[in-house]
């Protein structure tokens, strides 16, 4: 019976490799990072927008927050610290270049979190808090978004002159 059901195994193993010769040898991570070929990590659930997050019970209602800043990590090998430190246009080192941490590195930020009676975040008042907070003044003039349209798009209209 055994010896049935490990040839049986073979046979379909076999069968399915000549089907689909893909399934005979899948590259794996540790294949495509020996390229070194950044082209090759390409990973379709990546890719796939996230949906509009849901909170639980609990979490419904106002919620004040205060923020805190524990330091940072370079995420690059190859690019050496100083090269990303030098250029201020990468995200992070210019006021509002992050909108939701709008002063990365600011100790102790207060703001606040509205979740709806739905469960999702009120990002438009989740948004113009944090970015106000971390600003330390009112900053912003209107938030702009719709989580049934598109769930990853918001807008901010700043108050004039005040970024």
């Amino acid at each position: 019976d055994a010896a049935r059901r490990d040839t049986l195994k073979k046979v379909i193993i076999t069968s399915g490799s000549l089907l689909f010769p893909s399934a005979a040898y899948s590259e794996g991570l540790g294949d495509k990072l020996a390229k070194k070929d950044p082209s090759l990590l390409k990973n379709s659930v990546f890719n796939i927008p996230p949906s509009v997050q849901v909170y639980p019970d609990w979490m419904k209602g106002e919620w004040q927050v205060m923020s805190s800043f524990r330091g940072y990590l370079f995420p690059s090998q190859t690019i050496p610290k100083s090269t990303l430190t030098k250029d201020v246009t990468v995200p992070g080192f210019q006021k509002c270049s992050i909108a939701a941490t709008s002063d990365v590195g600011k100790e102790n930020v207060p703001w606040k979190m509205k979740i709806l009676n739905d469960g999702q975040e009120d990002r438009i008042t989740t948004l113009a808090s944090q970015i106000d907070g971390y600003l330390g003044y009112k900053a912003v003039a209107q938030t702009i978004y719709n989580g049934k349209s598109n769930p990853n798009r918001i807008s901010v209209d700043f108050v004039d002159y005040k970024t």
